[in-house]
């Protein structure tokens, strides 16, 4: 392996689902946990309303990943990891 090589990870890792949390004009949230280190997150998934022009605001969802992951408060919703699908 070199410098800049890209390092795929192709297992999935599956969650079990616990309850719908809500949504917005972006999308939906939901609770999930990882069974195997009992451990909850919380799951936010790019589904904007119908209306919405989906790849306008789709940049606005990168942003809110990239200043969400950047964030560490007790109030706020931590970004561990994100997933992009075509």
């Amino acid at each position: 392996m070199k410098e800049q090589d890209t390092i795929e990870f192709i297992r999935k890792k599956d969650f079990k689902f616990i309850k719908k949390l809500g949504n917005g004009a972006f999308g939906e949230t939901i609770l999930i946990q990882d069974e195997y280190i009992n451990y909850d997150f919380v799951c936010k998934k790019y589904k904007p309303l119908k209306g919405i022009p989906k790849e306008e605001y789709f940049k606005n969802f990168i942003n809110e990943i990239k200043l969400m992951h950047l964030l560490h408060h007790n109030n706020i919703v931590r970004v561990f990891n994100y997933y992009l699908y075509p």
